[in-house]
């Protein structure tokens, strides 16, 4: 009697697939943040021009609907990275001008726009919304910068150093023109100036607030148009 042959053995089965992940549901406003604080990584090594929502989404790791879903264009969601910011700078700005003594070695403007030039990442994104047309969508409401001016007149009275808002009014404007301006060529007028080094920002700060300071309790009348 033949010998019964053996049975070949059974095929492996094939591996099961892996399940899928189950899908991580965010609230609105996590999502919202998740998307802003992404953009906000991107926009610190490159300008919004050279990038757009598909790199936006995959800093998130999230489609590029759900990007247009809370932000509807590119437009819109580069105007609420910088609002964020800007809102952010706001709050700052008011409540160092709240600690603020008044006296006669400080600058309270002055002081607030020179610590601006430490976020490169804001400023580089104000000047682009500038450059662009697009500063519309980031200046606010009218009227904001002037009720930062009122509150520094209000205090600088309290204490007794009175300044006519118009003369205090133009020293901001000069201050803030300087700052954007420093944000900008500084480190072009470094090199063309041939200094071994940039101007460190303290002396930028003490130099303009002496100048400025100088200005604003000047005995002369005031010759701005009101």
């Amino acid at each position: 009697m033949a010998a019964k042959r053996p049975k070949p053995p059974k095929p492996p089965k094939p591996p099961k697939p892996p399940k899928p992940k189950p899908r991580l549901r965010r609230s609105p406003e996590d999502a919202r943040t998740l998307i802003l604080d992404a953009a906000d990584r991107v926009f610190r090594e490159h300008l919004p021009d050279a990038v757009g929502l598909r790199e936006i989404a995959a800093a998130a790791a999230v489609s590029h609907g759900l990007v247009t879903h809370y932000f509807t264009t590119y437009d819109g969601l580069v105007a609420a990275v910088i609002a964020r910011r800007l809102d952010a700078a706001r709050t700052a700005a008011f409540a160092h001008l709240a600690q603020m003594t008044f006296a006669a070695d400080e600058a309270p403007l002055l002081s607030i726009l020179i610590d601006l030039l430490e976020d490169r990442t804001l400023v580089r994104l104000l000047i682009w919304s500038f450059l662009t047309g697009r500063s519309d969508n980031i200046t606010g409401p009218p009227g904001q910068f002037g009720r930062l001016i009122d509150s520094m007149a209000a205090r600088l009275a309290a204490v007794g150093t009175p300044i006519p808002r118009d003369r205090l009014e133009l020293a901001a404007m000069v201050a803030l023109a300087t700052v954007t301006g420093w944000a900008v060529l500084g480190d072009t007028l470094h090199r063309a100036f041939g200094r071994p080094a940039p101007l460190d920002l303290a002396v930028l700060r003490t130099e303009l607030q002496r100048m400025l300071r100088g200005y604003a309790l000047s005995p002369m009348a005031s010759t701005v148009a009101k």
